[in-house]
């Protein structure tokens, strides 16, 4: 199956004079929210991945296991 869309090149370059400052940025749906892929970016009907209601999905991972 076919991507739509590709990933784009990620390059950093160090930059000796001035300082670079970054910070992680965490951010989550509400519990009872489905996540899953976009209807219009499914190839051929067929998603890659299933949508689960974000609650379900967060106690998969934290929990470590496995994600159907």
């Amino acid at each position: 199956m076919g991507a739509r869309y590709k990933s784009g090149e990620h390059r950093v370059t160090m930059d000796t004079v001035r300082t670079r400052l970054s910070w992680p940025v965490f951010a989550e749906p509400n519990l009872d929210h489905v996540v899953g892929p976009l209807a219009e970016l499914v190839i051929d009907d067929a998603p890659k991945f299933k949508p689960y209601v974000y609650r379900e999905y967060k106690f998969l991972k934290m929990n470590k296991l496995p994600i159907d």
